[in-house]
């Protein structure tokens, strides 16, 4: 469960607490800690797709940035992903559009738990279909490398019931 925005910490804080926030909050979607490093938030605002920090200090808004940007860099480019922020934040304020993320993340989770324990997708409709599309394309990206990983569906589902 992603955090909402109200529950994330308002900040300041160093690159270094942001990093370790993000991986606070999403070292469990993960394999390895190299999802995010103080060098790729560096990037990420020299690249133009994080909000500059205001002098060193980072704020809720960049926290919520970097989680993004690290689920997603998967699916998309951090080019396209930008693009998806700025378009999202055109339609909602910057808190409504992250919990929308948060929503859209957890329906698409729930979805592939739901195709492994039942072995078909579930009939759903998203208010916001383009992000749901990219939260699913990181759930069945990330359900497909465990599978990989494992050797195999039964042994996938072996290890999520013990």
């Amino acid at each position: 469960m992603l955090p909402r925005w109200e529950d994330l910490p308002d900040g300041p804080m160093t690159n270094r607490e942001l990093v370790d926030h993000v991986r606070e909050y999403l070292t469990p979607l993960f394999l390895t800690e190299n999802f995010i490093s103080t060098t790729r938030i560096q990037n990420y605002v020299k690249w133009g797709v994080l909000t500059p920090p205001k002098g060193r200090r980072y704020e809720k808004l960049h926290l919520a940035e970097a989680m993004i940007l690290s689920i997603l860099k998967g699916v998309l480019t951090t080019e396209e992903i930008a693009r998806g922020i700025r378009l999202q934040l055109l339609l909602l304020s910057t808190e409504k559009a992250y919990d929308a993320f948060c929503g859209a993340f957890e329906e698409a989770k729930s979805e592939v738990e739901y195709l492994i324990k039942f072995g078909k997708i579930p009939e759903s409709v998203s208010q916001y279909p383009a992000l749901s599309s990219v939260c699913r394309g990181f759930c069945y990206t990330a359900l497909s490398k465990d599978i990989i990983r494992l050797g195999g569906l039964d042994k996938f589902k072996g290890e999520k019931n013990e």
